[in-house]
């Protein structure tokens, strides 16, 4: 797989993640115990999503890429 067409994987990883991330509940305040864990997971999936950006990133700047990855 070369750097672009991994490029695109992780923007489809981040996409599906970002939609996932908007149908869990937001706010911890008055949550019931089950909307505080799917709140927490929505927190994770952030910051997952936020590492597949700094991959991304990372691809596209040829400094950062070698034969090897």
């Amino acid at each position: 797989m070369d750097r672009e067409e991994l490029g695109k994987q992780l923007k489809i990883a981040s996409d599906i993640l970002d939609e996932v991330e908007h149908q869990l509940p937001y706010e911890y305040e008055q949550l019931s115990p089950d909307e505080h864990f799917l709140a927490t997971i929505r927190q994770r999936i952030y910051s997952v999503r936020c590492q597949l950006g700094a991959v991304r990133m990372s691809l596209k700047d040829e400094r950062n890429w070698s034969a090897e990855v």
